[in-house]
Order: structure tokens, then C-alpha cells, then sequence
């Protein structure tokens, strides 16, 4: 095979996502663009690259590849059996479920749960049935941990194993407007089979803004969100829903520009013709720059200079330096009396 150098990482990692020929990884890269790779949970996709022959990897290298695709597909297994065993827990309590992000995403939208990293499995309750959920789950074997500063309802459950079930009331732990937290999303839930138990999840839609407001809040640090907003985009065409229905959604909850920027960065990503929309450009770049360096960014710290250039409405800003106060107070608290 005559393989050409990837003219930048960027570009070898989108070749990536698009499964097409990234190309050769000369030896003196080989460190630096197997370290993305790795960040970016694309080490089952390359490892399916060099199977294949589009890709070449220097052979001191293929070793550690398939030993860490190797420890992703374990624990991809693994992580979704503690999901649906979380699931029957919360449904047996009578209690409205549905699963959130990547361990929603990795047996539904992918062809293997490896091609979709995720390190915990996300499940969002009513807040009216948070702790009755929260009980459940500790009653069928998970450890309740310290409490969360990011909200009364917000908890991270250890279950046998070391895997953490992030026990959701609400959407968002960033502060700002409700966004979906105001609509019936639990009526528009999904039933999907995955190959197994009745998983309940988001509608594609509500699905779609979810994935936008996450990745938009923590900066597009992952290409891995990328993926999904394309599948979701797929199954939207097929499902005969058009985006405008998606863009009316957001405009209601506030968050149209969240939105916009991941159609605009799955356009760029996977080739897909696009309009530009100047007032979201440096946005774009930025987010760009930051899956170049995904682990110098923070993404978890209110960054109200970031949040202010995603929000629709500039009115919420004060609130949100508001939230971010009292979230701030909460933990204190909580610290001092050692939850």
C-alpha cells in the first residue's frame, strides 16, 4: 500500500471518524497522534484501519494499540451490563428511566460498543423520583459515595466493579437556563431494544441537543461527540424528521447556537456541504484547537467567558454566575461536614 502522511492530525483524525484511508503515521508522529488517537477514543477505530490496510502503524507501536482496543471493548461489555442491571433496578422501583449519552449510544448508533468510548453510564430520573431512584440502586448493591457539590440532584453511584452509574434530576450540572429540563422529554422517550432488555432512551431529537449543549459546554474537547451527532443526523433522515423540527426545539429551551456549532463541526468533520454562519467562526476554531489538545483543556470549570459566547439569550450569564456561587457554597458545606 502507498500510503500518503496525513497533512495534520486534524486530518488524520477526521479520516478516522469518516472510516477512510488516515494514511500512514511516520515514526516521528507516531507518539504524538497515537496519544489523540487514544484521547479521542478512536484506538478501535485505528486498530479496524490497520486491519484493513488504510492505515500503517510503526510497529513498535501495534502492540500497545490492540492491547488498549483490547482493555476499550472489556470495558465497553462491562459497562453496559452494569447499565441494563441499573435500568431493571430503576424500572422494578416503578421508577421512569432513560440512558443518557454514550452508554446510550454505544450498542444503538454503533456497529460495536468499542467504536463508542465511555467511561460511565449516565441515567436521568425525575427529579420528583431522584431519590427513590437513588435508594433502588443502592439497595441493589451500588455504593451512595460522597455527594455531589453540582447539585441536590446529581449523585455518583459505584457498583461492583469500580464502574460509576452518574445518577441524574436534571440535564445540565453546568449552571445557566433549564434548557430540556422544561420539556416532557420522559413522553418522548425511546423504548430501543439493544440486542437485550427494553433500554429507554431520548427521542433522536432530544438526543441530538443533548449531545450539543454536553460537548459544547465542555469545549468539543472529544471527537467521539462528533460521531454521534452524525448518527443522530442519519437516523433523523431515515426517521423522516428534518432538522428545522430539531432547530425549533432548541430555539425553545435557548439553545440554538449550541446546536448550530455541532452541525457546523460534524459538517467539517465528515466532509458534509455546509453554510457558514460567521458569528459561530472563531467558536468553530476554537473547538477545532481544542481536539488538538484535548488534555491541556479544562472542561468541567465554569468558564464564564466560554459560556458566554454559547449562550442565545446574554441575560442568562448573571444567573449563571449566580448558580455557579452557590453550587460553589454547596460544596463547602458539604466538605465541612464530610459528605
Amino acid at each position: 500500500m502507498t500510503a500518503s502522511v496525513p497533512s495534520s492530525a486534524l486530518t488524520f483524525l477526521h479520516a478516522l471518524l469518516r472510516d477512510e484511508s488516515p494514511g500512514e503515521i511516520p515514526t516521528d508522529a507516531a507518539a504524538h497522534l497515537l496519544a489523540l488517537v487514544t484521547a479521542h477514543g478512536l484506538d478501535a477505530r485505528l486498530d479496524e484501519a490497520v486491519r484493513d490496510g488504510r492505515a500503517r502503524v510503526p510497529d513498535a507501536q501495534r502492540p500497545g494499540l490492540r492491547e488498549r482496543m483490547r482493555t476499550r471493548t472489556a470495558k465497553a461489555l462491562h459497562a453496559l451490563h452494569i447499565r441494563d442491571q441499573a435500568v431493571g433496578l430503576l424500572q422494578a422501583a416503578g421508577v421512569p428511566v432513560v440512558v443518557l449519552k454514550g452508554a446510550a449510544f454505544a450498542d444503538w448508533l454503533y456497529l460495536r460498543p468499542e467504536l463508542r468510548a465511555f467511561e460511565d453510564v449516565d441515567l436521568l430520573v425525575p427529579r420528583s423520583s431522584w431519590r427513590m431512584a437513588l435508594a433502588a440502586l443502592v439497595a441493589g448493591g451500588a455504593s451512595a459515595g460522597r455527594r455531589s457539590g453540582s447539585g441536590p440532584h446529581v449523585r455518583s453511584v459505584q457498583v461492583p466493579g469500580g464502574l460509576v452509574v452518574d445518577l441524574h434530576g436534571r440535564f445540565a450540572d453546568a449552571p445557566g437556563r433549564a434548557g430540556l429540563d422544561g420539556e416532557p422529554v420522559f413522553d418522548r422517550a425511546l423504548p430501543t431494544a439493544h440486542g437485550g432488555p427494553q433500554v429507554p432512551t431520548l427521542s433522536l431529537g432530544d438526543h441530538l441537543l443533548h449531545v450539543a449543549e454536553h460537548a459544547a459546554r465542555s469545549k468539543w474537547v472529544r471527537l467521539g461527540w462528533l460521531t454521534d451527532v452524525h448518527l443522530l443526523r442519519e437516523h433523523l433522515d431515515r426517521a423522516g424528521l428534518a432538522l428545522d423540527e430539531v432547530r425549533a426545539l432548541a430555539d425553545r429551551v435557548g439553545r440554538r447556537r449550541m446546536l448550530e456549532l455541532a452541525l457546523l463541526l460534524e459538517a467539517r468533520a465528515y466532509g458534509r456541504p455546509h453554510d457558514d454562519v460567521p458569528d459561530l467562526a472563531d467558536l468553530v476554531a476554537t473547538c477545532e484547537s481544542n481536539q488538538l489538545a484535548p488534555n491541556a483543556v479544562d472542561a468541567h470549570g465554569f468558564d464564564a467567558a466560554w459560556f458566554a459566547r454559547l449562550v442565545d439569550d446574554p441575560d442568562e450569564i448573571p444567573g449563571a454566575h449566580r448558580d455557579r456561587w452557590r453550587r460553589g457554597m454547596r460544596r463547602r458545606i458539604l466538605r465541612l461536614l464530610g459528605q
